[in-house]
């Protein structure tokens, strides 16, 4: 059961990040911060996205 959990954690990260490297190109934000975000994705996980997309509801 934890090498599903796993798995399904790692396929969720990888389609957040994806998701996010497509829809910041048109962010009007600096490059640096498109960066963190992308990075700050890949070491938390969908969980991040989950909080992002909540809050701006």
């Amino acid at each position: 059961m934890g090498s599903g959990a796993m798995l399904a954690w790692f396929v969720l990260s990888g389609l957040s990040v994806v998701f996010i490297s497509v829809d910041i190109r048109s962010t009007p934000a600096h490059p640096v911060l498109k960066w963190a975000f992308v990075i700050l994705a890949l070491f938390t996980g969908s969980s991040d996205l989950s909080g992002q997309r909540a809050s701006r509801g």
